[in-house]
């Protein structure tokens, strides 16, 4: 699957909104060190349906989610 950069896609204002979603769907998540965090962020933005994907999983699969990716 291609990346597609998410600049190209959608302007500055629509970044910034994807970010602050992509934070709040993570905050709950406090097991996440920082360096595995950043990547996670980093990795939600740009994968868009993976967003959608985690934002309607509950806590523990978010949690189950994340890993498998990130790992």
């Amino acid at each position: 699957m291609q990346k597609v950069d998410i600049k190209k896609r959608v302007g500055m204002k629509e970044v910034e909104e994807i970010v602050e979603e992509v934070q709040n769907e993570l905050k709950n998540l406090s097991y996440l060190e920082s360096g595995l965090r950043q990547k996670a962020i980093d990795w939600l933005a740009e994968n868009l349906n993976k967003l959608a994907i985690l934002k309607s999983l509950s806590l523990d699969q978010k949690e189950e989610y994340i890993m498998v990716f990130m790992s």
